[in-house]
């Protein structure tokens, strides 16, 4: 009993630090240490029955499968940001087996090798592509979708709309009031509106979607409060739905009717610039 139970207690004692790590540091980072951790405790505790090795990573995937199933009933949603974590933990297990079982030298640096590879992939690059796919259902940006055509029909009367101007490219940075990650992407929207300002092929816009609470011309002050000038235009939910906007902030760009990347004001800015070239 004592060798099936080993695995679960450390499953879950490792769960828990990692839970805790994650808090103090970047998920990315979180990722290669719960992924040595979690091969570590599989190659050792394998050690100890190599005559039922099999049982431990099994035994440690079952555990993590029901801490995940638990996680879900009480936040009431799937653990969508962290099943990338608990998908390298459940690898991490396998490969400390199979490193424990076979020795020939060429094979473990395979396990190595793949094992580093993977890590580094997740903390340059993979956790945020993972992050933009959750928030923007594409993990690059790019995307072919067409536009909603009466989507200025939309926007509430203002100055800003007057003086609207179609371009070959708009971008559209969808913020709301309450969104603190919205306006610590704002000095990015501003040094992309005054960069391109005078250039008739792009323009510039970020683009409220009013919540409860909000008052007429409350984004338009909050915005040139914090002293930005780029243009504001105001929607409204039905706007929200047309674009499917998930999550704030997102930026659009349009061109000649199609909507060709959403996602962050930084890769958004890349795109364009490569485009205006």
């Amino acid at each position: 009993m004592k060798k099936i139970h080993s695995p679960i207690l450390w499953t879950i004692l490792l769960e828990v630090a990692t839970t805790f790590i994650r808090f103090r540091c970047s998920s990315a980072v979180d990722f290669g240490i719960s992924f040595l951790l979690f091969f570590l405790m599989v190659y050792i505790l394998s050690g100890k029955v190599p005559d039922k090795a099999y049982r431990v990573p099994v035994t440690a995937i079952v555990t993590l499968a029901l801490l995940t199933a638990l996680a879900w009933v009480l936040d009431g949603a799937p653990p969508t940001v962290g099943c990338f974590d608990i998908a390298g933990q459940a690898l991490a297990c396998v490969f400390g087996y199979l490193y424990r079982r076979y020795t020939a030298a060429a094979f473990r640096i395979a396990i190595v090798a793949i094992s580093v590879a993977m890590s580094v992939f997740y903390y340059l690059r993979g956790h945020e592509l993972w992050l933009n796919y959750l928030s923007y259902g594409t993990a690059t940006g790019i995307v072919h979708e067409t536009a909603p055509t009466d989507w200025m029909n939309q926007i509430a009367p203002s100055a800003d709309k007057t003086n609207y101007k179609a371009t070959d490219m708009v971008v559209l940075d969808f913020f709301n009031t309450r969104c603190g990650y919205c306006f610590a992407a704002f000095p990015t929207v501003q040094q992309y509106y005054e960069q391109w300002k005078n250039n008739d092929r792009v323009a510039v816009y970020a683009l409220d979607i009013p919540i409860k609470g909000d008052t007429t011309g409350m984004a338009m002050q909050v915005v040139r409060d914090r002293g930005f000038t780029f243009p504001v235009l105001v929607g409204n939910e039905n706007l929200k739905k047309l674009f499917n906007i998930q999550a704030y902030p997102t930026v659009i760009v349009l061109q000649q009717n199609n909507i060709i990347f959403r996602g962050t004001i930084e890769d958004a800015g890349k795109l364009v610039a490569e485009k205006l070239k």
